[in-house]
């Protein structure tokens, strides 16, 4: 074993320390590991590289001889449970000091060695500290702040599916209160690794508890899985996945011994109301989800059909969600009446976009030619394409034209 990281060891700058020198470096007594996670390898070959060059000296893997672990954008406790595990795996006591990467550039711009200030560290956080933290935690979520990317999905999912399976069985009691449980996880700014950090934490029944104490212990839930199991609640779920369909129809669809949309749209039986006809029909269209860049382009569409019109998108797209079941709108004009129109207007706008992606699709897959708003591009020749009208476009993709009343695709 490494003398300088023997368990014997005194961290560096510790009174009565002793450094072993390391010929060859500036700073003898001070050996980095820049940790990879979340700066990536090049970044950190880059990094590694010039602290070596500044008189570093640098470990390409963790060990017993070094001193100070720098990590970037990486919170504290993920590098402490990192730290823990590897050095009990090398039987090292004294572990190095941890800090964030600032100290590691101040000391390259500077050119010398320089003393880690309380702000460089990356401290451990106490189990007092956590209680603490976890008891100021408010019971209205409108007082919490909860963001879409949380810490705590493996306990949220858990109970959101208990939540489903509960609602799904009538029991709108039990269905909520597994929602807050679920809410309030979502809220907290660390991730759950012991029961004792929920301590004081609201919403948090019984019942929930238990399920996180078994997902901590096991990794899985009996319960859980078996609510995931069960037949009705995944039959279900494919029922009001229809526009129109609610949890009393979908539960009488399944007490008739319904199991799939097909069997619902073959049984005489089964009156569906003009909603679920359309929600059938354009079910492929509306299970698909919607992407934000597209609730952009919606928006878009509307401002440049409704001129001096204020667009604003909300909903989920608004709270920060990459993808949703629809695009909700709020559509102001100083004009009373400014707005009539709008939809049919929209519709046949998106009917001509649609259309178009699937055009410049095909040229690019099936001809090689690069299609926008702006020119038809020969990646094969090397060339633009003259084209003046929209058949001379279709001719040289080798289509037959249709007429625009032929596009609603």
């Amino acid at each position: 074993m490494d003398p300088a990281c023997s368990p014997k060891r005194r961290r560096v700058g510790d009174p009565g320390a002793v450094c072993v020198e390391r010929p060859g470096t500036k700073f003898p007594e001070v050996m980095l590991f820049v940790r990879e996670s979340k700066m990536g390898s090049s970044r950190r070959a880059m990094i590694s590289a010039l602290a070596r060059d500044k008189g570093f000296g640098v470990a390409d893997s963790f060990s017993t001889s070094v001193t100070h672990v720098v990590a970037e954008r990486n919170q504290p406790k993920d590098v402490w449970s990192w730290l823990k595990n590897v050095s009990a795996k090398c039987g090292l006591e004294v572990l190095p000091e941890v800090l964030d990467i600032s100290w590691l550039t101040d000391c390259m711009e500077s050119g010398c060695r320089l003393p880690v200030e309380d702000r460089h560290r990356l401290k451990e956080e106490s189990e007092e500290e956590v209680c603490t933290r976890s008891s100021s935690i408010p019971i209205y979520a409108c007082q919490r702040k909860t963001p879409v990317n949380h810490l705590n999905r493996h306990f949220t999912d858990a109970l959101e599916d208990l939540a489903e399976g509960a609602a799904f069985s009538e029991s709108n009691g039990r269905a909520l209160a597994f929602r807050r449980a679920a809410s309030v996880l979502k809220s907290l700014p660390f991730r759950v690794a012991r029961m004792e950090q929920l301590q004081g934490v609201p919403c948090l029944g019984k019942h929930s508890l238990g399920i996180i104490q078994e997902l901590l212990d096991l990794g899985v839930c009996k319960e859980v899985e078996k609510i995931r199991s069960i037949e009705m609640n995944r039959v279900m779920k494919v029922f009001m996945s229809v526009w129109g369909v609610g949890l009393k129809t979908a539960a009488r669809w399944y007490r008739d011994g319904l199991r799939s949309l097909s069997e619902v749209r073959a049984s005489p039986s089964v009156k569906l109301t003009r909603m679920q006809q359309a929600g059938f029909e354009y079910h492929t269209d509306l299970a698909r989800p919607v992407s934000h860049v597209e609730a952009d382009t919606i928006a878009g569409a509307i401002r440049a059909l409704v001129p001096n019109s204020f667009i604003a998108i909300t909903g989920g797209f608004r709270r920060g969600k990459d993808v949703g079941h629809d695009v909700d709108l709020l559509l102001t004009h100083p004009d009373e009446g400014g707005e009539v129109g709008l939809l049919c207007k929209l519709l046949q706008y998106l009917d001509e976009q649609q259309f178009e992606r699937d055009l410049r699709r095909y040229a690019s897959q099936e001809k090689a030619m690069s299609l926008s708003s702006h020119h038809l591009f020969d990646k094969q020749q090397n060339t633009f394409l003259r084209a003046n009208t929209e058949e001379e476009i279709f001719a040289h993709l080798g289509l037959p034209y249709l007429e625009p009343s032929f596009r609603n695709a």
